[in-house]
């Protein structure tokens, strides 16, 4: 048997590009591009959760009524699996790299062309939630 993680995570689109960041001093993913979020802690909703995030990650306080539920991904690839609530936000917003000893740079790019080092299973969520619309996936 093995554990499985809830997960957050939020696709921020602004003019057709999308907001990465660079992790740096991590044991999986480091110097790769990946979506804001984290871990789903005890007792928290996935709402509250990315609420926190986007606050620890990028400094900002995210208003509740400007979240959408994009999709739900199974990520099996990774080395903790998780299931993750990915949301987008429907607002303008001034991010700022706020763990900058997590997170070299944030990187904006287009949605359409995604650098060569962005996760692939955030890839796929970009490709298959955001621009095909499914609400369920499965990353095996």
């Amino acid at each position: 048997m093995y554990k499985i993680v809830p997960a957050v995570n939020v696709l921020i689109v602004k003019n057709n590009r999308v907001l990465f960041t660079r992790r740096q001093n991590k044991s999986w993913g480091n110097g790769k591009l990946v979506l804001p979020g984290g871990h789903v802690e005890k007792d928290e909703t996935p709402t509250n959760a990315i609420i926190r995030e986007v606050y620890e990650e990028l400094g900002v306080s995210v208003n509740k009524d400007h979240l959408k539920f994009l999709c739900t991904a199974l990520r099996y690839r990774t080395q903790e699996k998780t299931v993750a609530q990915i949301f987008t936000i429907n607002k303008d917003y001034n991010y700022t790299n706020n763990e900058p000893n997590q997170c070299s740079e944030l990187v904006w790019s287009s949605i359409l062309k995604l650098p060569k080092d962005v996760i692939d299973d955030y890839k796929i969520i970009i490709k298959e939630a955001y621009i095909n619309n499914k609400k369920y996936l499965e990353i095996i």
